[in-house]
């Protein structure tokens, strides 16, 4: 299956090469849910700007490698007045992404304000835990927070351990907790156990402004990548 997609892609560069005319490589999903329309990710940070300022105590569930999500977070967070918590590796990546000399750190979305988002300290004796002080237990439940979180025991840990009536939010394609369908995720279901928020938004564009990307762009071919 491997061997097939390389040859697909060095086919699809190589005409791209020899041609004049260029082709365009898309993805093949949303033919299948042509009336489909996105939601803009400035407008549902507004959305969890209010939701953050309203419930004292969030926790969502999103891919890390979303980074568009996990910035748009961290700034509703930051707009609401809550401390924003992550674990190492998702900060480590906010961190390259601020630090990069790339076009992209130069939006705002891209950078730190006045408070920047704090990485979960891992328990010295157990790194299967995350260390919860009194101090940082107190800190918590006087200032609220929106933690960013995944689908495992030492997430679950984590929030039996620190005060609040916890808001959890589901900011990721559903059919990771829906049973039966090939991503299901059984760690992220039990987790989200209970009331949740579905908060999100495809990444996909729409086929209104497919149609409008490719009138613009007149290409000599549409290659659909399933």
């Amino acid at each position: 299956m491997k061997l097939l997609k390389i040859i697909f892609f060095l086919f699809v560069f190589i005409s791209l090469v020899v041609n004049l005319q260029f082709n365009i490589l898309m993805h093949g999903f949303d033919v299948l849910r042509p009336n489909a329309t996105s939601k803009k990710e400035s407008a549902l940070l507004r959305e969890f700007e209010s939701l953050f300022k309203e419930k004292k105590s969030c926790v969502v569930y999103l891919s890390s490698t979303n980074i568009d999500r996990l910035f748009s977070l961290y700034h509703a967070a930051l707009k609401a007045g809550r401390p924003f918590y992550v674990d190492k590796y998702q900060k480590d990546i906010m961190d390259v992404v601020v630090n990069s000399q790339s076009m992209w750190s130069k939006s705002s979305l891209y950078q730190y304000g006045k408070n920047v988002p704090e990485a979960l300290m891992y328990h010295k004796f157990d790194k299967n835990r995350f260390f919860v002080s009194d101090s940082f237990k107190e800190f918590l439940n006087e200032k609220g927070y929106v933690i960013i979180a995944r689908g495992s025991d030492r997430f679950d840990d984590l929030l039996e351990h620190i005060p609040g009536e916890k808001q959890k939010v589901l900011s990721m394609w559903n059919g990771y907790v829906k049973e039966g369908t090939k991503a299901y995720n059984e760690n992220l279901a039990n987790s989200l156990e209970g009331e949740y928020d579905y908060m999100h938004t495809s990444g996909h564009i729409d086929m209104k402004d497919l149609r409008e990307f490719f009138h613009q762009l007149q290409p000599k071919a549409l290659i659909p990548q399933p």
